[in-house]
């Protein structure tokens, strides 16, 4: 997996999948050129370049042509049934889900053009990654229009790979590009069905002669495109903008419980008409089930002028309270716009419907966020790599926060950081030290850790920011961007790990010095945390860090600290059955209590190595499943521990 080290630009494209009526500029139902009516027809494929290797690579090897060089069979081409079928990788996948599909469709398979269908071939196609090829409309004229806009359906699955729509104004011969898929990472895909708007005005307004081009760069694997349509800007789009995500992309089950955030995001008229009335709504939708497990909504009645942007706070506030390790959710945010459609009968109450948009997918946003076992992380991910402009020492570093209670048997330690870095060139990492530590924030800093630029460095009389714990690592044969785990040392005592206490702020901090400075640390930028993400220190503290949607990828582990025997009150027999034991695919804990309680139950290896842990607040009777089917033969133990007391039974895994 290759992996860039420079920050991209933005995507400034509109994510649509379905139009309202508007102006038709050039193409459309009737248009042959429009639909690929079989056969590419007007339009022209160009030739681009390809790669030239001195042995061909193997397809699941780190590919390093010797050469790129221009190459007539880097073609588009037209396929009957809108598929790629032809290239390996394609699998079972169905075409591209477009209007016109019958018709046939435009694309760049360049799987096919790299493998010739075969995946023991990469390299040995007739064109082979990476390469370039591009798909000219014919000459059309935006005269007389102040808005233009092309609309057209795509399907596209990325490996390494810019997908670019181009405009000429000058009769092809200078371009300006606008990217495409931006947001796909590797082997990311779109659906068949996706249809995407993007706006070229500030090049192709009131000119007679406009060009349109597709560009496909990179390695793998295929851009599918049909019923591609130009047309003036639509009268009613919203569309949302930034939203507030108050989640990490990472908390463990036992300190999200009390994770409350709140909702909030930017309604934006992208359209030519004034909005008078919408909806926001807010889902949190567990993914596997599709189960929502929280909504809300709020109406606005205030116009919203064409071009304006209006933040929405919703007035409920979320709290995760239990929620299973290893089960992720979608935070998703929709907008849609309302209008009155008379009175219910026989009331004065009034009845809305909701409208059509132009640009329905561009309502629609989301964010994913995962409950784990012991992991807090700000990323899914490495993307790449960077470092402050000024030379010298530097730090940086995320923010955590513990649950705002635990049970009174129950303590947690920090045990490891894991962090992602890169050299300069992809050079080696061998001999390069750097270290790292966990800050323990004091009580009155703020939550947006506004007052951090006020602060010393850590280690100079600065007791907002204690240091609990530190390690240093040489690396040796890591490669560049690993995801390198660093057992963290007491740093009072030396002992691995450190006692962590609840509701309380950390910062996980990576420290680059003396030669060391010269790497770059691990970014991802798939997320925006509206407030802070990453910190950063040089010379003094910077709470903003690279901005709310570069998170370094710095995470922290944390594990439960059991208790000796001696130290817990013993919860009576009948309070705990656990059963089957033997148990095969799935263990079962049914908790009957005396009364209400708060706490946690742990299913653990012999050792007391922490497999899975569930959490529960103000419960009595609950039952509670455990995943035994990926568990090796042998002893596990199983701990239910309240604030009354704990029990501890052994159960055996045996399948």
């Amino acid at each position: 997996m290759k992996k860039s080290i420079l920050l991209t630009f933005a995507m400034v494209c509109l994510l649509v999948t379905g139009y309202s009526q508007t102006d038709t500029i050039w193409g459309g139902a009737n248009d042959p050129n429009s639909r690929f009516a079989l056969g590419l027809n007007d339009w022209t494929a160009m030739a681009g370049t390809s790669s030239t290797y001195n042995v061909p690579p193997d397809c699941a090897s780190n590919r390093t042509p010797v050469s790129t060089e221009a190459d007539p069979d880097a073609l588009w081409a037209w396929d009957e049934n809108g598929m790629a079928e032809e290239g390996a990788f394609w699998g079972s996948r169905g075409p591209i889900a477009s209007p016109s599909l019958a018709d046939g469709a435009a694309i760049f398979n360049s799987s096919f053009l790299d493998n010739a269908g075969s995946d023991t071939n990469c390299g040995g196609g007739i064109a082979p990654s990476p390469h370039t090829g591009y798909l000219v409309s014919p000459t059309f004229s935006c005269a007389g229009h102040s808005t233009v806009f092309v609309r057209f359906h795509q399907y596209f699955r990325n490996f390494v790979a810019t997908t670019t729509l181009d405009v000429s104004i000058d009769g092809g011969t200078t371009w300006v590009k606008d990217t495409l898929n931006g947001n796909l990472q590797f082997n990311d895909e779109t659906g068949n069905d996706d249809v995407q708007l993007v706006n070229i005005s500030a090049i192709a307004a009131n000119q007679p002669n406009v060009m349109i081009r597709f560009t496909f760069e990179g390695e793998y694997y295929f851009w599918i495109i049909d019923d591609v349509i130009v047309i003036e800007q639509p009268s009613e789009d919203l569309t949302i903008g930034d939203f507030f995500f108050g989640f990490n992309y990472a908390t463990p089950a036992t300190q999200i419980t009390t994770d409350t955030t709140a909702f909030l995001a930017d309604v934006i008229n992208k359209g030519s008409a004034t909005i008078n009335s919408y909806r926001l709504k807010v889902r949190i939708v567990e993914q596997e089930s599709g189960d929502v497990i929280y909504q809300d909504s709020i109406t606005v009645d205030t116009p919203l002028a064409p071009g304006d942007t209006n933040t929405v706070t919703l007035e409920k506030t979320f709290t995760p309270g239990e929620l299973p390790a290893g089960t992720a959710y979608d935070m998703i945010y929709s907008v849609e716009i309302l209008e009155a459609a008379g009175l219910l009968p026989g009331s004065n109450l009034e009845v809305r419907e909701v409208r059509s948009d132009a640009n329905p997918a561009d309502n629609i946003k989301s964010q994913e966020f995962v409950v784990s076992n012991f992991t807090y992380s700000k990323d899914p991910g490495t993307l790449f790599a960077t470092r402050p402009a000024d030379d010298g020492d530097y730090s940086m570093g995320n923010v955590y926060r513990t649950a705002s209670f635990w049970p009174d048997n129950t303590t947690f330690k920090a045990t490891e950081m894991t962090v992602s870095v890169a050299r300069p060139g992809l050079t080696s990492l061998q001999g390069f030290t750097i270290s790292v530590f966990l800050l323990e924030v004091a009580d009155d800093i703020a939550a947006d850790l506004s007052q951090l630029n006020t602060l010393p460095d850590i280690g100079q009389d600065n007791d907002k920011l204690k240091i609990i714990a530190t390690a240093n690592h040489s690396f040796t044969d890591e490669a560049n961007f690993d995801e390198v785990p660093i057992q963290l040392l007491d740093f009072e005592t030396f002992d691995p790990g450190v006692t962590i206490n609840p509701n309380k702020t950390y910062i996980a901090l990576v420290r680059y010095f003396d030669a060391a400075a010269e790497l770059l640390q691990g970014f991802n930028d798939q997320i925006n945390y509206f407030y802070t993400s990453t910190i950063i220190y040089q010379g003094r503290w910077y709470s903003g860090g690279f901005g709310p949607d570069n998170a370094a990828v710095i995470r922290l582990r944390i594990e439960m600290d059991q208790p000796s025997s001696f130290e817990e009150v013993q919860l009576p027999d009948y309070t705990v059955k656990i059963y089957p034991n033997p148990a095969n695919t799935q263990i079962r804990v049914d908790m009957t209590l005396d009364s209400e309680n708060d706490g946690i139950v742990v299913l653990a290896d012999i050792t007391g190595r922490v497999l899975d842990m569930r959490s529960f607040q103000g419960a009595q009777n609950r039952n509670f499943n455990f995943d035994t089917s990926k568990l090796a033969d042998g002893t596990y133990i199983v701990r239910v521990a309240t604030r009354d007391g704990a029990k501890t039974s052994k159960v055996v895994v045996q399948h």
